[in-house]
């Protein structure tokens, strides 16, 4: 299960980095955000799979 979860972690920061307005934030800022919503993400990553099937 952690596996699972850093797997997600690695592919959810990813996908923040690729976001032009999340680049602009101070890396402590970007690591606050992350930190806040991780499980918001996690969740919305599980339900978008969960509806392709």
């Amino acid at each position: 299960l952690a596996t699972l979860l850093d797997r997600e972690m690695v592919l959810i920061i990813s996908w923040a980095r690729k976001l032009p307005a999340f680049s602009k934030f101070s890396l402590a800022d970007q690591m606050a955000l992350l930190h806040a919503t991780w499980l918001e993400l996690l969740n919305i990553r599980i339900a978008y799979r969960s509806a392709l099937h």
